[in-house]
């Protein structure tokens, strides 16, 4: 981890939902070294991590418009992209609106920085392991095919093609991970639907019951959010 944050410093790095579960986590690790952290987010005055030695920047915008970005990504040197609409069930019942905040972001950062016409930042983006298709029987791993389900997947999915397109025009140079359940301490996300585990650690510290979806068999991989955090800086 030492060396991750040792080859940020001094670098400019934009993280986007920092206030959020993921990147509140990626902010405090961020923090121990001295670097220049830009913190978009829809609010601002985020709790500033105590300790720390970076030099913190609040930006309130709306990743959905370019004229955010055209602000945010001017000589920045790394772009950590978590923000977006994370409910599945939210991306069905409105799919336009969730291509406009998963998909629609990716390409205005990309033409923020063609207008700005800096060097190339390095883009992280915050993927989904569902856009190889899930199921409750079959366990994959990226040598599967991608076959989206959803209309989240299916943006998600997206959102990567796009990225990859924009990687090879030389415009970024893009990675996405695509992360599977994560958990652990942090901020209560916005969508009733997210933070299952944590969900099922209350009820149980509650003496509530504890459910189950369909017959139980369905397999899912966790992953612990400051180890998400650690391979972000990565």
């Amino acid at each position: 981890m030492n060396n991750a944050l040792d080859r940020l410093s001094g670098r400019t790095i934009l993280v986007t939902g920092a206030s959020g579960f993921l990147g509140s986590s990626i902010i405090r690790k961020l923090a121990a070294t001295r670097c220049r952290i830009r913190r978009l987010d829809r609010r601002t005055a985020a709790n500033v991590p105590a300790g720390g030695v970076a030099e913190i920047i609040d930006i309130a915008g709306d990743i959905r418009e370019l004229d955010c970005w055209l602000e945010a990504v001017d000589g920045v040197d790394v772009v950590l992209h978590l923000a977006g609409q994370t409910s599945v069930y939210v991306a069905n019942e409105d799919p336009a609106a969730d291509l406009t905040a998963n998909v629609t972001p990716v390409v205005h950062l990309a033409e923020a920085c063609r207008t700005i016409n800096r060097s190339s930042p390095t883009v992280v983006f915050a993927g989904t392991a569902t856009v190889v298709g899930l199921t409750d029987t079959v366990r994959v791993d990226e040598s599967h095919p991608d076959h989206p389900i959803t209309h989240y997947d299916q943006h998600k999915w997206m959102a990567e093609q796009y990225l990859e397109s924009f990687t090879r025009e030389g415009i970024m140079a893009a990675t996405t991970l695509r992360l599977a359940n994560v958990y652990g301490p942090g901020p209560q996300g916005s969508s009733s639907d997210r933070g299952f585990l944590n969900a099922m650690v209350r009820r149980a510290l509650s003496g509530e019951a504890l459910t189950f979806y369909g017959t139980g068999a369905f397999v899912r991989d966790y992953v612990y959010v400051d180890d998400v955090a650690r391979a972000f800086l990565a």
